[in-house]
């Protein structure tokens, strides 16, 4: 008989902007298990009320992803299933690689950590015994992946903010960098792996004949980290006449490579700028500079480019002499687009292992508040930092929002705020046992 797998992607009501793009590690999964036989489907809860949680019966095993904030409704996703006893189950994701001890102690069979495909794979084939912690090890050569499931992906109505017709992809696996915030490190490691140009290309045909895709979003986390790789592969895209963006480093461009980038059809690049004030970004372990952030944008702007950039507020370093800094370089630089996160001291990072070593104390451990983006384009702050304590950094992280909303306006933040009352009374029989002024 054959084998039945479901992947499962749970709710996440905090979210502004839910179900935003496609899950393509669950693409990639289900085409890796239909290539050795496994029956491969693919439910998406992201939009869904946790109350409406609805899993169907007849798989033999039931995998879900969580990141660090959907943990909980995993969990919940975890218990419709234990309580139809409908299979075995298997919990993948940042979660999973971060915190795997409580996920296996919260009753999940099986909890993967790092990269899932061959993990998967072994665990449906059954070498492994239920209550195992299993170590995924990276695929080498990613051209003899299938392309992600995109049958079962674009099944979907993504809120994408780039237009109706977009396909997100990956051209490369990893990152080399250990920025202080960022937990990848301690998911994936830092190794990088390139597809080939000519797969790359492929994935595009495919995307742009079968499913009538007019745009490209570029998910790999430093594009052009491989400089000549990078102008290979925006050549063999040119003819296609498709527009695409893309996110890298400030250091790991020049204006050249971004001329042929536009000529190319990137008409929006986006970099993490992070902070405006060179004591703050100094020490996020970027081992960029303001003057890198600055020079960057003008750089894109120079070429035709729109710029977007991602912002983050209530930092370790914050106060209000660098919120200033801060507006300063904004209304300098002039960026067309920006994500305003809030600071979290996630699991895998050291701010998590040690804070006191960064002058801050966390405030709080619920997994529920640890979303730097949320409802009310928002991120909940749960430290208090060497200047200001947390309601001081509230103040300060709302100060820098409006200053943006005003300066720059964006739509997308405006329509989160509007929806807020209603996607506040959503989340809020979840939030229970939890502080609410924690998260909203």
């Amino acid at each position: 008989m054959l084998t039945k797998v479901l992947l499962i992607n749970p709710p996440t009501p905090f979210l502004a902007f839910a179900n935003a793009a496609p899950h393509l590690g669950i693409g990639y999964l289900i085409s890796y298990l239909r290539d050795n036989g496994i029956e491969a489907d693919y439910l998406n809860l992201e939009l869904t009320n946790p109350s409406d949680i609805d899993v169907p019966v007849g798989y033999d095993f039931y995998g879900v992803t969580s990141v660090i904030p959907q943990y909980y409704f995993a969990k919940l996703v975890l218990q419709k299933i234990k309580a139809d006893n409908l299979g075995k189950t298997i919990i993948g994701g940042a979660c999973a690689s971060l915190l795997p001890d409580l996920c296996l102690n919260d009753e999940f069979d099986y909890v993967v950590k790092g990269y899932g495909e061959k993990a998967l794979l072994s665990i449906v084939k059954e070498e492994h015994q239920s209550g195992s912690i299993i170590q995924g090890s990276v695929v080498e050569n990613l051209d003899s992946l299938s392309f992600p499931a995109w049958d079962e992906l674009l099944k979907n109505n993504y809120n994408a903010s780039y237009g109706n017709k977009i396909a997100h992809i990956f051209s490369a696996r990893g990152c080399p960098y250990r920025c202080y915030y960022c937990c990848s490190p301690n998911i994936y490691g830092t190794s990088v792996r390139y597809r080939s140009i000519e797969n790359v290309i492929a994935e595009v045909t495919l995307l742009k004949m079968k499913y009538n895709i007019d745009s490209l979003y570029f998910f790999d986390p430093t594009f052009t980290l491989n400089r000549e790789r990078t102008i290979k592969l925006v050549t063999t895209l040119e003819p296609f006449g498709l527009d695409w963006t893309c996110q890298t480093r400030v250091d790991k461009i020049d204006e050249k490579l971004l001329a042929l980038m536009k000529k190319s059809g990137c008409n929006q690049i986006s970099f993490g700028v992070e902070a405006g004030s060179y004591e703050v970004h100094g020490n996020l372990g970027k081992e960029t500079t303001v003057d890198q952030n600055t020079a960057a944008i003008k750089m894109a702007h120079n070429v035709g480019m729109r710029v977007k950039t991602f912002l983050m507020g209530a930092l370790p370093d914050d106060n209000w002499d660098t919120v200033k800094r801060f507006k300063d370089f904004i209304t300098d630089n002039r960026p067309d687009s920006w994500l305003y996160s809030t600071f979290i001291p996630f699991p895998g990072t050291d701010y998590w292992v040690n804070p006191d070593k960064y002058g801050i104390k966390i405030r709080c451990t619920d997994l529920r508040a640890y979303y730097p983006l949320g409802i009310n384009a928002r991120g909940p702050v749960n430290i208090d930092n060497k200047y200001l304590n947390r309601d001081g950094l509230i103040e300060l992280r709302d100060d820098m929002l409006n200053f943006l909303r005003k300066e720059i306006p964006n739509a997308r933040v405006e329509e989160a705020i509007n929806a807020f009352p209603k996607q506040k009374q959503i989340l809020e029989p979840f939030f229970a046992g939890l502080n609410t002024k924690y998260v909203f």
